[in-house]
């Protein structure tokens, strides 16, 4: 993703039931590379009661938008305001 310097990624973790430290690590390297670098957008949908909590304990979700699914998902990576979280 860094070489083809995405500017919006939207991630769909509805297959995935739970993240340790190498998820967490994947997270926040594509945070860093597409928000932090290159001010883009990233927002993660799909996460399951266990994801969430880890993003919850970690603080991840206070930084990264999460969509309850794709479609949402694709709705805020549309929106012009990169601060619109939508619940879910």
């Amino acid at each position: 993703m860094k070489k083809l310097k995405c500017s919006r990624v939207l991630a769909d973790f509805k297959e995935v039931p739970s993240v340790g430290s190498s998820g967490i690590a994947f997270i926040v390297g594509i945070y860093t590379s597409v928000v932090k670098q290159s001010g883009g957008r990233f927002v993660l949908t799909g996460a399951t009661p266990l994801v969430r909590h880890v993003l919850e304990i970690t603080k991840l979700n206070t930084l990264i938008p999460l969509a309850l699914d794709f479609g949402s998902g694709l709705a805020v990576l549309r929106t012009e305001r990169a601060d619109l979280q939508p619940t879910g």
